[in-house]
């Protein structure tokens, strides 16, 4: 029984070690680890929607020719103001990250599915085969009608100044008139006080 307990300790130990072996081997390599987000609290037609888009290289060798591709964003649903739906970098160190920005216009209102970027690269300089690997996505966005949205969150300063154009005359017309009468009376009365 206790050759039977050591032998299965042994197998044990000597099975924890390979795996442990083999984990930090496959970090020898870069490993790629990609985040996408939306920095806007909102996502309104016509208003600019801010994509982050942070790489990680959390493997020990530096990853070589990177490229992200993100294809979320069609021509005809949205408009970019600045950045690109590709960026490449030669090559990004182990234990360090970059980042891409890119800030997009929707161009039609509804929900709308935003998936994963891909991010290809070399995961060693002995490597000939493109590692491949996906951003987190989004999932379904509801994209607001800028008129809704402007109802919610504007300042309604033009609508302000309209109404106190419409509600001046009912208040200036009746102060015009008390007025008036106002120093009438106030002049009767002074010529009556003369007259006695």
């Amino acid at each position: 029984m206790k050759f039977v307990i050591l032998l299965l300790s042994v197998f044990l130990i000597n099975y924890v070690h390979s795996d442990a072996v083999n984990t930090n081997e496959d970090l020898e390599d870069a490993r790629l680890l990609v985040a996408k987000n939306v920095l806007n609290n909102y996502v309104v037609e016509g208003l600019n929607l801010t994509i982050k888009y942070n790489i990680y290289n959390i493997g020990n060798s530096p990853a070589l020719n990177v490229k992200l591709v993100d294809e979320n964003f069609p021509a005809e649903y949205f408009e970019y103001a600045t950045g690109f739906n590709v960026a490449q970098w030669a090559r990004i160190p182990p234990q360090s990250n970059v980042t891409h920005i890119a800030v997009v216009s929707p161009k039609l209102p509804g929900l709308f599915n935003i998936t994963s970027a891909t991010v290809t690269y070399l995961p060693s300089e002995k490597a000939t085969k493109v590692q491949t690997g996906y951003s987190s996505e989004l999932g379904e966005v509801y994209i607001q009608r800028l008129r809704d949205y402007n109802r919610r969150f504007a300042s309604h300063t033009i609508d302000w100044i309209l109404f106190v154009v419409m509600a001046a005359p009912s208040i200036v017309i009746p102060y015009l008139l008390w007025s008036s009468s106002n120093s009438k009376y106030e002049k009767l009365e002074k010529s009556g006080k003369k007259s006695n």
